[in-house]
C-alpha cells in the first residue's frame, strides 16, 4: 500500500464519514424532495455543513426564488448547467448508520419526471467535524419516490 493509501484508511475510524441520500415523497399536499445526512463510520458526527445543488426547474417556483442560482460546467453535455444552491447544516450528533433528515424542499414533479428521464443530477458536497470534504452526485433516476397519500 502507498503512504496515502495508509493514511486515508487510518483516518477512516478517526473521522465521521458522512454521505447525502435523496428520495422524493408523494404526500396529500405535494411531492417532497428529502435530503438526508447518513453517517456511514462508527464515530459519532458532532457536525454538518455542506450544500446541495439541484438543477433549476425541479423545485417548486415558490421555492425556487429563495436560493441563488449557480451554473455549472457539465462533463456530459459541454454545456453549462444552472442549478439552485441550498446550504446544509445540522449541529446534532449524527449516529452512525441513522439518516438525519437535512431539509424537505417541495418539487415540480413533472419536471422531477422530466430530468429522470434525461440523466439530470444533484450535486453534494458536505463537511463533518474535522474530516476531509466529500462531495458526490445522485441521479434524479436513483432516487426513490415514497406515496404517502394512503392512511
Amino acid at each position: 500500500m502507498n503512504d496515502y493509501e495508509i493514511r486515508d484508511v487510518m483516518s477512516r475510524s478517526q473521522h465521521p464519514l458522512i454521505s447525502v441520500e435523496c428520495e422524493v415523497h408523494r404526500e396529500i399536499n405535494g411531492k417532497f424532495l428529502k435530503i438526508k445526512a447518513l453517517n456511514r463510520s462508527r464515530r459519532v458526527a458532532e457536525y454538518v455543513v455542506g450544500s446541495v445543488l439541484i438543477p433549476t426547474g425541479i423545485l417548486d417556483e415558490n421555492q425556487a426564488q429563495a436560493y441563488p442560482v449557480v451554473t455549472l460546467h457539465s462533463d456530459v453535455t459541454s454545456m453549462d448547467v444552472p442549478h439552485h444552491e441550498i446550504k446544509l447544516k445540522n449541529f446534532e450528533p449524527i449516529l452512525p448508520d441513522l439518516p438525519v433528515e437535512l431539509l424537505s424542499r417541495k418539487v415540480d414533479f413533472a419536471a422531477f419526471a422530466e430530468g429522470r428521464s434525461t440523466g439530470v443530477t444533484l450535486r453534494w458536497q458536505v463537511h463533518a467535524d474535522a474530516a476531509l470534504k466529500r462531495s458526490g452526485e445522485t441521479a434524479l433516476r436513483d432516487i426513490p419516490v415514497y406515496d404517502k397519500t394512503f392512511k
